[in-house]
């Protein structure tokens, strides 16, 4: 398992994840539908998002005053795709600055809902520092201790010794104005202590806040499902889901429908940040979900729920996790996904220093039919598993920001950079062989409007 998530952390070249977000990975690993996930492959997981794609920031950003600040933070991670546009309309500037062990951090400013607040972040130090994700400890509403999940933390290294981010936390029922403060005990691996008491007002959020006034269920001959809870603002969407199972639940057992997938209304997957589940009583159990900042507005929801296969801890040969094929296999052809549908390649071009591929799918899971394809290295040679330890590679950066917007995946381009290091004549187009054991349950699928 901590391969597994050393290898999540890694997933590219230049990506940063904090190390409390170990602990969050840890407890919802059981419900993922991921098996090992391996270095730079992009697959898109559907009850967790991992929260480590660093931004593309500029390296002027510091010397800036008050009123820019917000564009200078939240506007730099809006341009790279990883926050909705209503972080810049929403943020109030704030400057307070702590420095403490040879680091200062200032909060430049502050966005925030009834479901949490994202800080918008710099910090400079002399120190060679690994990572600038900040490690909260505590975290007070109008001078009392809540609790909170500790979820987002985005960072750049924008010159040497200086950094931007934003962190995000997920505090239920914020009131409209309220004051907040929070203590810092590590930035990256320094110990220390940075305060920060702030403050500030959603009153102008919450008019464009919708409330679910009523509950949508689907019945099935093992229990009901129910949506029993919808919160969505600008910045964040929450979801409740409960389950009445018709059997006992016993503490012990892996709870029943507790993982979804979720579908916007162009039916592309809604990534999820938060997942959090408990049994409530012998035959109930409840499911919180908080959904990944959307690009865009939610106007409606569908929520799909499936069972994910076991995931496989031991060491393990690419062909045993991956279906295989020769970049000189005839093509078109077609690679059936079992529940998830089918994807067709329609054409393979291998050229020097990439490989590109176009398929198609009219999958509902498209998105990730697409992300489970991957560039392998074919080094077999009957090997033990724990020396085969290539991994897959992920479609390169020019594709990741073409494909967050298709809408149409009759005909997507993916592109796989190469690794100059490796001998070329041993690549081979590789596809997830979890994906096709996943179990979906359309019949308990439920569309609820979110407007």
């Amino acid at each position: 398992m901590e391969e597994y998530l050393k290898n999540q952390k890694d997933e590219y070249n230049n990506t940063k994840i904090s190390t409390e977000a170990d602990k969050k990975i840890k407890m919802t690993l059981q419900n993922l539908p991921e098996p090992k996930k391996t270095k730079r492959f992009n697959i898109a997981a559907a009850t967790i998002v991992f929260v480590c794609i660093s931004a593309l920031l500029s390296t002027t950003v510091f010397q800036v005053k008050a009123d820019s600040i917000i564009k200078s933070i939240f506007g730099y991670f809006i341009k790279d795709n990883n926050l909705n546009d209503n972080y810049d309309k929403y943020a109030n500037a704030v400057n307070k600055t702590a420095t403490n062990n040879g680091v200062e951090i200032t909060i430049d400013s502050i966005a925030s809902d009834s479901l949490g607040v994202t800080l918008g972040y710099s910090l400079k130090t002399e120190k060679v520092i690994k990572g600038a994700d900040l490690a909260v400890t505590k975290l007070f509403i109008d001078g009392k201790e809540v609790s909170f999940e500790d979820s987002t933390n985005y960072y750049k290294e924008i010159s040497n010794g200086q950094y931007v981010g934003y962190k995000s936390f997920k505090v239920k029922d914020l009131p409209k104005n309220f004051k907040f403060k929070i203590v810092v005990n590590s930035v990256g691996d320094i110990s220390g202590q940075w305060a920060f008491k702030l403050s500030t007002s959603n009153e102008d959020i919450n008019k464009n806040t919708f409330v679910s006034s009523s509950s949508f269920q689907k019945v099935s001959e093992n229990g009901t499902l129910n949506i029993s809870k919808i919160i969505s603002t600008p910045l964040n969407t929450y979801i409740e889901l409960t389950y009445k199972s018709n059997n006992l639940i016993k503490s012990d057992d892996k709870i029943p429908y507790s993982t979804v997938f979720l579908m916007d209304e162009d039916n592309r997957m809604v990534n999820i940040e938060n997942v959090k589940s408990e049994i409530v009583d012998e035959y109930t159990y409840k499911t919180e979900f908080y959904i990944k900042e959307y690009k865009g507005k939610l106007n409606k929801l569908t929520i799909i729920p499936y069972k994910a296969p076991e995931i496989k801890t031991e060491p393990r040969r690419l062909e045993d996790d991956n279906e295989i094929y020769t970049l000189k296999t005839k093509t078109p052809f077609t690679i059936n996904a079992g529940d998830m549908g089918f994807i067709k390649v329609n054409s393979i071009v291998d050229t020097k220093d990439k490989v590109i591929l176009n398929c198609s799918t009219d999958s509902s899971f498209a998105d990730l039919l697409i992300n489970a394809l991957g560039l392998g290295y074919d080094i077999k040679l009957n090997a033990e598993p724990a020396i085969n330890n290539f991994n897959p590679i992920g479609y390169n950066k020019n594709t990741m920001d073409k494909i967050k917007t298709f809408t149409d995946f009759n005909n997507v381009v993916l592109e796989f950079d190469k690794d100059s290091t490796l001998k070329d004549d041993k690549y081979v187009l590789v596809f997830r062989k979890y994906i096709k054991e996943i179990k979906v349950y359309p019949e308990l699928k439920i569309t609820v409007p979110i407007d």
